[in-house]
């Protein structure tokens, strides 16, 4: 119920996303790490949330690469500049 209020909100502010995730193969994702594991369906609309900003950012800065490299699509290299960029911001 709290998640489809929620959808309904961001349905209306106008920050819906071009793609989703199904909730139920985000679940059976995290299950597969560890069958005992118990979590609550809200746990797994924030995974799925966080993974769904997470591609969001990562194409965007994927982008810019591509944009300052004077370049009309995203290559190999311009991802691998993102996340090298990104590996090397977090370890300092």
């Amino acid at each position: 119920m709290k998640i489809e209020k929620e959808e309904e909100n961001e349905e209306k502010s106008g920050t819906t996303t071009l793609y989703k995730f199904p909730m139920n193969r985000v679940s059976r994702i995290i299950k597969s790490e560890d069958s005992d594991l118990r979590i609550s369906q809200e746990a797994v609309f924030l995974v799925n949330r966080a993974s769904e900003k997470f591609l969001e950012l990562f194409c965007k800065e994927a982008y810019d690469c591509a944009f300052m490299d004077h370049k009309k699509h995203i290559g190999y290299n311009h991802l691998c500049n993102v996340s090298s960029i990104t590996i090397t911001i977090h370890s300092k």
